[in-house]
């Protein structure tokens, strides 16, 4: 028989954990700030009816270090029109824990940074193991994942964990990267609008990533889909 102490750590706990967090940072005034940011994915602009709001929305996920998490935020289609991947501030926004969403507030924007990525221990909540992806495609861990638009079609947005995987690459084509890593098998990743398949702007470990046997740190996403092992 399954333990209920599980569910209530792994769900209940963490709803418990989030809701704590919003009313106390509510009842101290203090519920919105600024979050420097990585962008890794924008989707096209589409209603966002299901928000209650008939609007239109464009979908920004971003790598957010100080939070040690991913987070999506839905922003206007023409304050999101300049924003690509790269470091952003945005804000001043409201973090929601376990959907990993920022709730804009009144004059919130994405605001280019320079591009000066921090060096690879700020990254280090985002570092996994090619054996991981399975485990993360069926985890239950709800607070690895944001929204994230699908790269082969992007009106279809998945949960999604940012991760970075070591490896090599060994087979290269406009649409897919294979990557090979740690005596597992290989790792077919569908590349970002032909963008060379490195997480670019985050510091790699040498050598050519872009180029076929070229090691090095891979920004991959790895969907949650439970029954399709290792999707990324």
């Amino acid at each position: 028989m399954c333990d209920p102490r599980a569910f209530e750590d792994a769900i209940l706990g963490c709803a418990r954990r989030a809701t704590s967090y919003l009313v106390g940072v509510r009842g101290a005034g203090t519920s919105t700030s600024h979050f420097d940011s990585w962008v890794f994915r924008k989707s096209v602009p589409q209603d966002d009816a299901g928000g209650g709001n008939s609007s239109a929305r464009t979908v920004v996920s971003a790598i957010v270090p100080a939070l040690e998490t991913c987070m999506s935020v839905r922003m206007p289609p023409d304050s999101a029109a300049d924003v690509s991947r790269g470091h952003y501030r945005l804000g001043p926004a409201t973090p929601m824990p376990l959907t990993n969403r920022l709730h804009f507030v009144g004059g919130a924007a994405a605001t280019p940074l320079p591009d000066r990525p921090p060096g690879l221990a700020a990254w280090d909540f985002l570092k996994a193991s090619p054996r991981d992806l399975h485990a993360l495609s069926e985890s239950i861990e709800m607070d690895a994942y944001c929204e994230i638009a699908s790269v082969q079609d992007s009106l279809r947005h998945y949960l999604g964990a940012p991760v970075i995987l070591p490896g090599a690459v060994k087979s290269l084509d406009d649409y897919t990267v294979a990557i090979e890593g740690l005596g597992v098998e290989e790792i077919t990743a569908v590349r970002q609008g032909g963008s060379p398949p490195e997480p670019d702007g985050l510091p790699h470990g040498g050598g050519t990533p872009g180029a076929v046997g070229g090691h090095g740190r891979f920004l991959v996403a790895a969907w949650y889909r439970p029954g399709m092992r290792g999707a990324v």
